[in-house]
This record gives C-alpha cells, sequence and structure tokens, in this order.
C-alpha cells in the first residue's frame, strides 16, 4: 500500500467512525462520547450534537450535552460560544452529580440549582482575563487547572467570581471536580485574579518523577 492509498484508508475509517457517531449520539450519548475518545475524535463531537440537535434528532438534550462537554478538554474551542449557549439554553438548567451518576467523589455535592450567588475559581491562562464557561465550586480544582496551564508554558493565574444563579447554565460533578458552567456574557465586572502562576515548565516534569 502506497502513501496515498494509505491516507485514503485512513480518511475512509474516520468518515465511518464519524458516521457512528452521528447515529449512536441520540441513542447512547455516553457510550458514543467515550467511542469518539477511544478514536481521537472527541473534538469532532460538539459539532455533531449541534447538528444533530438543530434537525431535531436529540430528543432529550441534557444527557447529550452532559456527556459530549465532560469528554472534551476544550469544548469552547471546538464549537463556539455562541452555539454552545444555544445548546444550554434549549437544554435548560442541567445538573448531572456523582449522586445520579452512581459515582463516588471527594467533593461535597450540589444537587440543584443554586438559589444564591456562589463564590467560584476558575484556573487558565493570564490572557484569557478569566472569560469562560468552566468554573469550579472547589478552590483546590482550580489551582490544578491553573499549574497545568503554567505546566505548558504559559502564565496562569487563579480566578475568583461571584457568580448569580441566572449565570449558572449546568452543574456537573464527578470524582474530578464538581464544575459550573457559567454564561461568559454575564461574567464582566465579576472576575478578578486570586493568584499568579508564572510559566513553569518543571511543574510537570515533576509530577512525572514523582509517580510510583
Amino acid at each position: 500500500m502506497n502513501i496515498r492509498e494509505h491516507i485514503e484508508r485512513e480518511r475512509q475509517e474516520e468518515a465511518e467512525r464519524l458516521r457512528i457517531l452521528e447515529a449512536g449520539l441520540p441513542m447512547d450519548p455516553w457510550m458514543a462520547a467515550d467511542f469518539a475518545v477511544d478514536c481521537g475524535l472527541s473534538d469532532r463531537l460538539p459539532s455533531i450534537l449541534y447538528r444533530t440537535w438543530q434537525r431535531g434528532g436529540i430528543e432529550d438534550l441534557q444527557p447529550a450535552l452532559w456527556a459530549v462537554w465532560v469528554h472534551n478538554k476544550s469544548p469552547r474551542a471546538c464549537l463556539g460560544e455562541r452555539k454552545w449557549l444555544e445548546l444550554f439554553k434549549a437544554a435548560g438548567f442541567t445538573v448531572v452529580t456523582s449522586t445520579t451518576v452512581g459515582e463516588d467523589t471527594k467533593f461535597g455535592q450540589l444537587t440543584e440549582r443554586p438559589s444564591e450567588p456562589l463564590e467560584l475559581w476558575r484556573g487558565a491562562a493570564v490572557a484569557t482575563n478569566g472569560r469562560g464557561f468552566s468554573w469550579s465550586v472547589h478552590r483546590e480544582c482550580a489551582v490544578e487547572f491553573a499549574e497545568g496551564v503554567a505546566g505548558v508554558g504559559f502564565d496562569a493565574a487563579l480566578f475568583r467570581a461571584v457568580v448569580p444563579p441566572r449565570a449558572m447554565l449546568a452543574l456537573f460533578g464527578d470524582w474530578r471536580e464538581q464544575e459550573v458552567v457559567v454564561n461568559p456574557n454575564m461574567l464582566r465586572g465579576r472576575v478578578s485574579v486570586a493568584e499568579r502562576l508564572p510559566a513553569n515548565l518543571t511543574i510537570f516534569a515533576n509530577r512525572f518523577a514523582n509517580k510510583p
């Protein structure tokens, strides 16, 4: 098999996997999202979700939205703010926590939409000024994200915001963290820098060195 034939075969295989994802997402969102991760196609799943929802192919949007969101390392980059806001608005406030998915967690639980403003945390590059969908109830989770950003060579910060309930779009909790998805357009004037973390390429190296 020459290089051209090999590339064409890979293209056909990817197209088939994408067809499987598009057919499977409405029936079993979690399994489809797992399959996307295994195939290295998780970045394609948000657009599949949006397209399928637009043509009326998703009867229950909330579990599909949750599965696609938590299986993606950078959901906003894959679909854009406007389309995600459309999806979250259509789904209504969504709550999926370890209580509902049957997992143990080391974090305290919120199981319904808060009725009062919440203090939330976000670890991200300084250049973002804290703008983004994903915030954590737990400071230590956000610190880990900030350290991850610093560890790949970017100046990072731990951002803090007190967010009103009307700005919250979803609550996703599992053993890793308890995430509050926030409308970025409603963060103006609410975000401050709690801590700065200079770029430090030794962070990940030290983590790997300390692994058993």
